[in-house]
């Protein structure tokens, strides 16, 4: 729980029914004390009132009564949530820092910003509050020497604190800074951290796109902060939109860093899984490469596990996991890769540790990925696999297709040729009967 001396027992309360009582609500928070500020915000043009409202009682102790008491509560079959606010005088000083920063906002000068959002896949610009703290100044906010991160998808009880704490571990940091709604006071879910220096930013956001970055529970999105110039030029190189590559099935295998199966991970296990992302990135470049959406790559499994070892191990990880599938036909190939060069004891390639399997249907891929990745369980703790979406070439594809229609095709034109040849020859001897029998009794 958050120290009292920080918020002055000041609460907020969330997710209240935009048709709730004033009075209602009122004798049900007084019930814990008497009240010192009660106040509901409203929405003028909807005629109702927004959803929250703080209040505050005449004694300080109270608050964390009302919390433990009033948190999590149904009103209305809506579950409210009642956490300590920003103090008073911090809420206006934060407001009219964002009134500044809209105003600064709007100058015609080269301190404008703006944040591009990846994941609504559009650019919006983000109003930067400033806090009356000199330590963030407008000079600051500043995104061109390529220092500063804009993080999205952050839990909202994650302070600036929090920020900082769990990235200094990447490198030395000037400033974090979190983004709150100017009408609560409360978290937007987003911020800023500042590194000193531009490599230790560009570190952070190689983690996040290869590997996954999580923070209290939540997978961050983490992406440079850019000038509005830069953000114009970015919007004009994005790619198209359903390109039918599938690359989103490409991030499913990663581990995020700062999750609890991330912790589980040895050194080697997070030194393989950092390599795989990496090339699989480097081949996600070239536009003849797509991700197959049945097809499965496994790594790092025992070399002494055959085709049919893995195939009954997987189906039964999915027979465990759905009963339902085992009235289902799943796989169409179950392929481990050899080393030609190196014999087992019965002079047979050895395994590589590598395997493809192919399902007849995404879903059943989609499921395999899910529970086989990093499992120890059936796969053994030494041997917690990498399990991908396979990547594909557009262009063997193509080849190899071609290839199966021509032998396709001079296999029917032969066996075309063999019936033929043999229908020929009986209709031909028995011509040749009639035909010589006719000829006979004529020359008699």
């Amino acid at each position: 729980m958050k120290k009292l001396g920080k918020h002055g027992g000041r609460l907020i309360i969330r997710n209240l029914p935009f048709s709730i009582e004033e009075n209602f609500l009122r004798k049900t928070l007084e019930k814990i004390g008497t009240l010192k500020e009660f106040h509901v915000p409203l929405d003028l043009d909807k005629k109702r009132n927004k959803g929250f409202a703080f209040v505050e009682y005449e004694k300080k102790n109270l608050s964390e009564k009302a919390i433990k008491a009033l948190n999590g509560m149904k009103i209305q079959k809506r579950e409210i949530s009642v956490d300590y606010a920003l103090s008073k005088d911090k809420y206006l000083t934060t407001k009219k820092s964002e009134e500044m920063a809209k105003d600064f906002k709007h100058q015609d000068n080269d301190e404008d910003m703006e944040i591009v959002d990846e994941a609504k896949e559009d650019d919006e610009q983000e109003e930067v509050e400033e806090e009356d703290n000199e330590e963030i100044k407008k000079k600051e906010l500043k995104f061109e020497d390529g220092t500063t991160l804009f993080i999205m998808n952050l839990n909202y009880e994650t302070g600036e604190d929090d920020l900082f704490e769990f990235f200094k571990d990447f490198g030395k940091i000037k400033y974090v800074k979190v983004c709150v709604n100017k009408e609560t006071g409360e978290s937007r879910g987003s911020g800023f951290v500042c590194f000193k220096k531009a490599e230790d930013a560009d570190k952070v956001v190689k983690i996040a796109d290869e590997q996954g970055v999580e923070l209290q529970e939540r997978s961050l999105k983490i992406m440079k902060a850019v000038s509005k110039e830069t953000a114009v030029n970015l919007k004009s190189a994005k790619p198209p939109k359903n390109d039918g590559r599938n690359l989103y099935l490409s991030k499913l295998s990663l581990i995020q860093v700062g999750s609890e199966m991330f912790k589980t991970l040895t050194p080697k296990e997070i030194e393989m899984r950092t390599s795989a992302a990496k090339k699989m990135i480097e081949k996600l470049q070239n536009p003849n490469i797509f991700v197959s959406p049945t097809r499965l790559l496994f790594k790092n499994i025992s070399k002494v596990i055959s085709d049919d070892d893995l195939k009954i191990l997987v189906k039964k990880i999915l027979f465990d996991s759905n009963p339902e599938l085992q009235s289902q036909k799943l796989f169409k190939q179950v392929k481990i890769l050899k080393e030609p060069e190196k014999l087992d004891k019965k002079g047979n390639p050895m395994s590589k540790g590598i395997a493809f399997i192919e399902f007849k249907k995404h879903e059943y891929a989609l499921l395999a990925q899910e529970k086989c990745n990093n499992d120890s369980k059936y796969f053994g703790q030494k041997h917690r696999p990498i399990v991908e979406f396979a990547l594909e070439d557009h262009r063997i594809l193509r080849i190899r297709k071609l290839k199966l229609k021509r032998q396709k095709q001079a296999q029917e034109k032969m066996n075309d040729g063999k019936s033929s040849k043999k229908k020929l020859g009986r209709g031909k001897r028995q011509r040749l009967k009639r035909q010589k029998a006719v000829e006979n009794k004529e020359s008699l």
